[in-house]
């Protein structure tokens, strides 16, 4: 209802904090569906990683208020940059038409011993964030 009447007000932005929240798996996706196809600017809160990996263009990880990491979900939503930040086992499953994520409490991830993910560190294609500029370097510096 409420995206209907930002819509109404012929925007072409959308500020989205859970809108699939309490909503069964057919409505998430039917939702998400048709606000990726709205060809409006959207940014969305989501805490579902399956979600985002299949709707999302960009996606920023945020873990304790700091930004961890900027970029498209095949760089952002990797088990090295998720692993530090949930402290969960993380196993990630490519077929033809989607991406899953996979958590898994049984055990911790290796580096379970530092829980707050290096800022620094770019042990994967993702942007990390300097400390020190409010967005994210542009990668092509």
């Amino acid at each position: 209802m409420l995206i209907a009447r930002a819509l109404a007000q012929d925007t072409d932005h959308l500020l989205l904090d859970e809108p699939t929240s309490h909503l069964d798996i057919h409505h998430q996706h039917t939702v998400l569906r048709c606000v990726h196809s709205l060809g409006v600017t959207t940014v969305v809160v989501l805490h579902d990683l399956n979600l985002a990996a299949r709707y999302c263009d960009r996606i920023v990880l945020l873990h304790d208020g700091d930004v961890v990491a900027v970029g498209d979900p095949d760089t952002v939503l990797t088990p090295e940059v998720l692993e530090p930040v949930y402290q969960v086992r993380v196993r990630r499953i490519e077929e033809p038409d989607c991406v899953q994520m996979i958590f898994s409490l049984d055990e911790p991830p290796a580096d379970a011993s530092n829980p707050r993910p290096s800022r620094n560190a770019s042990a994967d294609p993702a942007v990390p964030i300097d400390p020190d500029r409010a967005t994210a370097p542009n990668p092509k510096e």
